[in-house]
């Protein structure tokens, strides 16, 4: 599910993560 979430905010904003990486690590 959380990673369902993941794709979907890559597909929206691809940028994001580049710029949150400590977001992506938590819902790792």
């Amino acid at each position: 599910m959380a990673a369902e979430v993941v794709e979907e905010i890559i597909a929206l904003d691809p940028t994001f993560f580049a710029q949150n990486p400590a977001f992506l690590f938590q819902h790792k």
